[in-house]
């Protein structure tokens, strides 16, 4: 993950417990042949993008506004996991506080040790505003017993207006030289105007 600019540490008074929306209505979907498109904000996620097969995707309400699809990526140097999450910003908390919340998922595992964090570009690209990224390492075992070493990402974009976010979680089992560029999987989303930074 290649950082714009790094970020300044964040206080330890932010990490709030992110209110999210109930998990009653949670669906797991296998998704037929052809696009899945978010019910929610029109978005709709390939069977294949540069070599990233989709798997299944998830709906957390009824209504499917909160949602989430998971991609795989397999070359010689390891296996990347990578499930991008869609959802409505039902908090009050900023970006970089709900962003702390998302890092403290991948943190509280056992012997996780944050590798870097910073600014990156937003899911479509360009340089107008940035997304927020952390990347930790994971030793064997720290998400269950039988689990590889882990590289982990957890990535939060928060679009202009605030009524939508992106974020996404890709773990590795290869090296941090050889991650695959997640960057260039999602620029090949059609992310439409409501998910997209103004280029």
């Amino acid at each position: 993950m290649r950082f714009i600019q790094s970020l300044r540490p964040i206080s330890a008074a932010l990490a709030i417990t992110l209110i999210s929306a109930p998990a009653a209505g949670q669906t797991s979907i296998d998704p037929p042949a052809g696009d899945w498109t978010h019910r929610g904000v029109d978005v709709s996620f390939p069977e294949t993008v540069g070599g990233f097969e989709r798997g299944q995707a998830t709906e957390f309400t009824s209504d499917g506004r909160d949602a989430a699809i998971g991609y795989k990526y397999n070359n010689a140097d390891g296996t990347l996991n990578v499930t991008v999450y869609v959802y409505p910003d039902y908090s009050d908390l900023s970006c970089s506080q709900i962003f702390l919340d998302a890092r403290n998922n991948v943190a509280e595992y056992r012997g996780a040790e944050l590798s870097g964090q910073g600014f990156i570009s937003p899911p479509n690209g360009g340089n107008t505003d940035f997304g927020l990224a952390a990347r930790y390492r994971l030793p064997a075992n720290s998400m269950r017993e039988g689990y590889p070493a882990l590289i982990s990402d957890v990535y939060l974009y928060c679009p202009p207006g605030d009524k939508w976010l992106v974020k996404y979680r890709a773990s590795w089992t290869g090296s941090e030289a050889t991650f695959p560029d997640v960057g260039s999987f999602l620029r090949r989303i059609d992310w439409p105007a409501a998910l997209r930074s103004n280029l």
